[in-house]
C-alpha cells in the first residue's frame, strides 16, 4: 500500500530507538484517503460475500420449494388416479357386478322326497293280502280235500274250524307283514328326505364358496385403493 513520510518523525523514548538503543526510529502514518480506501475495499468484499451468501440461500430454498410442489402435484395427481379408479369401482357395486369371471349357473335339480308314496305303501299292503289269502285258500283246500277224502263231510264243523284257522292265519300275516313294510317305508322315506335336504344344502353351500371367490378379486382391489387413498390423503 502506498504511504506517505511524515516530516515530522516520531521518536521513541528518550529519543532512542527501544530496540537499537541510540538509534533514531522513524514512524509512518496512513493517510486518511488511504484509510477509507481499504475500508471500502473491505465493506464491498463483505457486501460480494453476503451476497453470494443470500443467493445461495435463496436458490436452495427456491430447489427446496420446487422439489415440494413437484412432490405435491404428483401425490396429487396419484390420489386423483386411484379416486377416479375407486369411482368406477363403486359404479360396478352400485350396479351389481361386485364378481368376476361369470356366475355358477343354476345347478343340477335336487328333489326332496320319499323312497315310497302313500300309494306304492299301500299297494305293497295289498299286494301282501292277497298272497296271505290265496296262500290260505290254498292251504284250506288241500286240507278239505284230503278231509273229504277221509270221509268227512265238506260241511262238517271240524272243516269250517279249519277253514276258519286258515283264515286268521293269513290276516295275522297280513297285518304283521304290514307293519314291518311300514316301518321299514317310513325309515328309508326319512333317510331319503334328510340325505336330500342334506344334498341341497352342500349345494347352496358350494354356490356360495364360488361367489365369495369369485368377489374376493374385487374386495381385495378395493381394499388396496382405500389403502392407498389413506396413504395419500
Amino acid at each position: 500500500m502506498p504511504f506517505n513520510v511524515n516530516p515530522f518523525p516520531s521518536y521513541g523514548p528518550g529519543g532512542n530507538n527501544p530496540e537499537s538503543p541510540g538509534q533514531r526510529t522513524v514512524m509512518y502514518n496512513t493517510s486518511p484517503w488511504e484509510t477509507d480506501l481499504a475500508t471500502r475495499r473491505k465493506l464491498e468484499g463483505d457486501l460480494a460475500t453476503t451476497k453470494l451468501s443470500v443467493n445461495a440461500k435463496k436458490y436452495g430454498d427456491d430447489l427446496a420449494f420446487k422439489q415440494a410442489e413437484n412432490q405435491r402435484i404428483d401425490k396429487n395427481n396419484r390420489f386423483t388416479s386411484v379416486m377416479q379408479s375407486l369411482q368406477g369401482l363403486l359404479g360396478n357395486f352400485n350396479a351389481g357386478s361386485t364378481s368376476v369371471g361369470g356366475s355358477s349357473g343354476t345347478g343340477p335339480e335336487i328333489t326332496v322326497g320319499p323312497v315310497y308314496s302313500e300309494q306304492d305303501i299301500q299297494r305293497q299292503i295289498n299286494q301282501s293280502r292277497a298272497f296271505n289269502d290265496a296262500k290260505a285258500q290254498t292251504g284250506f283246500r288241500t286240507a278239505q280235500s284230503q278231509a273229504t277224502g277221509r270221509g268227512f263231510s265238506s260241511r262238517s264243523p271240524m272243516l269250517a274250524a279249519l277253514e276258519g284257522q286258515y283264515r286268521n292265519q293269513a290276516l295275522a300275516s297280513s297285518a304283521e307283514q304290514e307293519t314291518a313294510f311300514r316301518t321299514q317305508a317310513a325309515s328309508e322315506n326319512a333317510g331319503q328326505i334328510l340325505k336330500g335336504q342334506q344334498l341341497r344344502e352342500n349345494q347352496y353351500a358350494s354356490r356360495m364358496n364360488e361367489d365369495i371367490e369369485r368377489r374376493k378379486p374385487i374386495f381385495n382391489t378395493y381394499n388396496a385403493m382405500l389403502s392407498a387413498l389413506a396413504g395419500l390423503a
